[in-house]
């Protein structure tokens, strides 16, 4: 019996296509010390090398790891590891939290008072222009029909020359982005992003809401797939990110969000491929973030950031 079987829809329900069950149960459990708390985490050696040929080298190769059946991950914390198990099992993991972590108590000691948003007034209907009343017919002297002589025009008809349309030079398909971005950069970002269904993200414009720890959990994903070369965890993870950054509402108190994201995959730092992604969707929202002082800071620190960010904005060469 296979690892994985096809559920109500025919589509697996865990990557590890056939990896027997038994296998899974009755390899030796594998030891791995995570975070700088030393939390022990115990998996199946055979599902931990199913996942890439480097976990593999590790659990089964000639390295001492592998001798003693147990890894020391103290650069991984605790959350990216459970997602990790959770994935080899599903072969899909939940994001960080789907409510949304509420902000930091200030310094009064109480939560900042939520903004309610005023309910849009109905407007009433305009009338409709119907133009100046006509006098009545028996108001003043009649007018004298103009007799045209038969074969003869009365006054040649005006030649209407088009002029021709400019091509426009911005896509509009994405409202943020109208006044700025080169055409095709919302395209190319939402092609990048994979969005093959629609993502489970609550679109919010409270102020309190901070969706920061979600983006971070999927970009330490990308990065934890990336060191251990497990390649459908990258493309998952960072379609997961694209999902929940193609929806996002960047404006007001957020910016700091996509903010937090771009200097954690820049001082960690993150490999280049997620970094070009993140300053893909930069690109498209490079008015908003510029506004932002935080983001001004993070341009002038980080030459890298600055060449990337030009580069996507420039488009592709």
């Amino acid at each position: 019996m296979a690892a994985s079987k096809p559920n109500g829809t025919g589509k697996k329900t865990s990557k590890n296509e056939g990896l027997p069950w038994l296998t899974i149960a009755s390899s030796r459990p594998f030891r791995f010390v995570v975070g700088p708390e030393k939390r022990e985490f115990t998996i199946s050696s055979a599902l931990v090398a199913h996942q890439s040929p480097t976990l593999r080298t590790l659990v089964e190769g000639d390295f001492s790891e592998a001798r003693d059946g147990s890894a020391t991950l103290d650069w991984v914390d605790e959350d990216t590891f459970t997602r990790f198990i959770q994935y080899a099992y599903t072969g899909d993991y939940d994001a960080a939290d789907d409510n949304v972590a509420i902000a930091p108590i200030n310094r009064s000691g109480r939560r900042p008072a939520k903004v309610q948003e005023p309910e849009p007034v109905k407007e009433e209907p305009k009338p409709r222009k119907r133009g100046l009343k006509r006098p009545d017919r028996g108001e003043g002297p009649k007018r004298q029909r103009l007799e045209v002589p038969e074969g003869q025009r009365l006054m040649e008809p005006p030649i209407i020359v088009k002029k021709p349309q400019k091509e426009c030079s911005y896509k509009t398909i994405d409202p943020d982005n109208r006044k700025g971005g080169k055409r095709g950069l919302w395209e190319r970002f939402s092609q990048a992003a994979n969005r093959f269904n629609q993502a489970k993200f609550r679109l919010t414009t409270n102020p309190e809401e901070d969706h920061s720890q979600i983006f971070l959990c999927h970009a330490k994903m990308y990065i934890f797939a990336d060191y251990y070369g497990i390649l459908d965890l990258m493309n998952l993870s960072q379609n997961k990110l694209g999902q929940v950054l193609f929806p996002f509402k960047l404006r007001g108190e957020r910016v700091a969000d996509f903010v937090t994201l771009v200097r954690y995959c820049y001082d960690v730092p993150a490999p280049t491929a997620l970094q070009e992604f993140i300053m893909m969707y930069a690109a498209c929202k490079a008015e908003v973030l510029w506004k932002d002082a935080g983001f001004q800071d993070l341009v002038e620190e980080t030459q890298e950031l600055s060449f990337a960010l030009i580069k996507q904005v420039m488009g592709p060469q």
